[in-house]
């Protein structure tokens, strides 16, 4: 019996008409571009006028926080897109609060903030802010783009070391593996390519796997098709956790492969354009401005060590953590460091982010029946599960024998499938795996696998001009 795609196929076709007919119908807003990009671009310009202990500027800066919350839920209620099933919509929204909220309302962006740039001599400096207006502008939106802070004086723990500063002595702590200080673009460019390669392999396994269980196409109660239906009948608990086990996959592989396109076309325009080292105060062709988003799979040790702590802290990807634990710092304050502080922190940590991912899985075009609750519960148990974990091995075990060790792993990925699978089945319920397709060429599917696909599988449309009856009326849609 062959595999066969062409439900999956028919499927997103009558879910891609449903989208385009809601937007026709005024039911839905598109994204459109710059206009629900504010929630960017109105922080940049606050950020662009200097402070010098004016206090209006202060004033102007929380009204900015505002009408980016007020931008926020706008856009969280009405607007709607098909990539990652609208889900990019309620994320990117939802963690512009707490992102936003460092830079206008708890840090002094213009006092505290440095980034590493390179002067034409080669030598490495903290630049705080900047004088003109030209450099302050690429200063910021490195800023808002940098979320784990590689090349800033507050990037977080885990990254690799930084150079030596011969300007200033100021150094950030790190506990990463160490990579190369400097390198010729092409060792940069090699490395890019290998690592996305990879990943772009992984994503074209995954994508088969979703296209042949209606699960993942967001029919949560569906039979998986021929050859997944005999996992089913084997066993359904067997289904449930390979189904969990290849939405983790799938949250990974995407992210890594996202991180690794940003070194991949910066160290091809290195290569190609030698001259944008010396013309750009970024270090470009550093390695370490790119860390990994992620250590090796295979690499267990911060579970064995530091167990429910150390999945979080240093197996997961820490793409998010400093706006939400920076954001619980401010606060959660003028606590001694006790397990209720870190207990503290850590709930109004994971609160953030398990409303952002609340939003994330809400914001699909067609409206759940009901709101559901699972994405939000999932985050706000893993606290207490940390705080558990610890007294738990605390009692038992004695601190680094092998049943420390065995105990970290064991509990750790049982608690972990203990309350993934409402956040799982939210996430394909919103469409998340349904309507991007990941690799346009598909190895997997050019080697005949799969009924009616070939090599070229191509993809959807991302983007179109939308015009109107005046000029400001016109954008770029985001689909």
């Amino acid at each position: 019996m062959s595999i066969s795609a062409a439900p999956y196929r028919e499927f997103l076709r009558q879910k891609e008409a449903e989208f385009f007919s809601l937007i026709d119908q005024g039911v839905i807003s598109p994204w459109l571009f710059p206009h629900d990009f504010l929630v960017l671009i109105i922080p940049i310009l606050v950020l662009m006028i200097p402070n010098k202990g004016r206090a209006w500027v202060v004033v102007v800066s929380r009204t900015a926080f505002g009408l980016v919350c007020s931008l926020t839920i706008r856009n969280l209620l009405y607007t709607r897109c098909l990539t990652g099933g609208g889900t990019v919509i309620g994320f990117y929204y939802a963690f512009a609060v707490p992102w936003n909220s460092l830079f206008l309302l708890f840090k002094d962006v213009q006092n505290e903030c440095s980034r590493l740039e390179r002067r034409s001599n080669g030598i490495l400096y903290w630049q705080g802010y900047p004088d003109s207006i030209c450099h302050r502008l690429s200063w910021l939106l490195d800023m808002f783009g940098s979320l784990r802070g590689a090349g800033w004086n507050w990037r977080i723990p885990g990254l690799p070391p930084l150079p030596k500063i011969r300007s200033k002595d100021e150094q950030t702590s790190t506990d990463g593996k160490e990579l190369a200080q400097e390198a010729p673009s092409s060792t940069l460019l090699r490395s890019s390519i290998v690592r996305t390669a990879r990943y772009y392999l992984v994503m074209d396994i995954l994508k088969v796997l979703t296209m042949v269980d209606p699960y993942f196409w967001g029919l949560i109660d569906a039979a998986p098709l021929y050859p997944l239906d005999k996992i089913y009948q084997f066993s359904p608990a067997l289904l449930r956790l390979f189904r969990a086990v290849v939405t983790v996959v799938w949250i990974r592989t995407s992210m890594a492969f996202i991180a690794s396109t940003v070194p991949l076309i910066i160290s091809l325009a290195v290569t190609v354009c030698p001259g944008l080292v010396k013309w750009s105060r970024i270090p470009l062709d550093a390695p370490w401005l790119y860390p990994p988003l992620f250590d090796s799979f295979w690499n267990f040790k911060p579970v064995f060590d530091y167990g429910l702590d150390g999945w979080w802290g240093r197996r997961w990807h820490q793409a998010y953590r400093y706006a939400f634990s920076e954001t619980a710092r401010h606060v959660v304050l003028n606590l001694e460091k006790t397990d209720m502080a870190r207990f503290l922190r850590h709930s109004v940590a994971f609160l953030l982010s398990g409303l952002v991912h609340f939003c994330a899985v809400h914001s699909h075009f067609v409206a759940p029946d009901s709101v559901h609750f699972g994405a939000l519960v999932f985050f706000m148990l893993q606290p207490l599960g940390m705080l558990v974990q610890r007294k738990l091995r605390g009692i038992l075990f004695s601190e680094g024998s092998t049943f420390w060790r065995a105990f970290n792993i064991i509990s750790t990925y049982a608690w972990l499938y203990l309350v993934i699978g409402p956040f799982c089945d939210e996430l394909a319920a919103a469409g998340t795996w349904l309507y991007d397709e990941a690799c346009p060429i598909s190895i997997i599917r050019g080697l005949g696998l799969i009924e009616g696909e070939g090599w070229f599988v191509g993809t959807r449309r991302y983007v179109r001009l939308r015009t109107g009856e005046k000029w400001w009326q016109a954008a770029i849609q985001i689909l």
